[in-house]
């Protein structure tokens, strides 16, 4: 690359000839990313049962201090915040990158924050 290149506006390229949306979830024609695309990103129901049941874990949570007078059901609260928050953000992924993270701190919230329940329960 010449020195001049460096002064001129940016390409919409980077040095491989790769364009900068590649990267996108669906921006590919491959089937995968069509059935992602139509399944979870598109699919409103999908989507608000799973906030719908971090949501209602979060309560119990919650509801779990107000019944045993306990502050210790509340352990697992943070785990389903984390659920929730990454299952907001999974809606708005630019690059499968963020999808993965996203998908796994979404699922490693829940998956968390039942187990600690379950430790919970057998603690009390």
């Amino acid at each position: 690359m010449s020195p001049s290149s460096f002064l001129g506006p940016p390409d919409n390229e980077d040095d491989f000839g790769i364009d900068p949306n590649a990267n996108r979830p669906g921006a590919t024609r491959d089937a995968s990313g069509k059935t992602f695309r139509e399944s979870f990103l598109s699919d409103w129901r999908f989507y608000s049962s799973l906030v719908f049941l971090s949501g209602i874990f979060l309560i119990f949570c919650i509801g779990g201090v107000a019944v045993r007078g306990n502050p210790l059901p509340l352990l697992p609260a943070g785990a389903f915040v984390v659920a929730l928050y990454s299952l907001w953000r999974l809606r708005t992924v630019a690059t499968h990158r963020q999808l993965t993270v996203y998908g796994w701190l979404a699922g490693g919230g829940t998956i968390s924050g039942l187990a600690l329940i379950a430790l919970i329960v057998r603690w009390l």
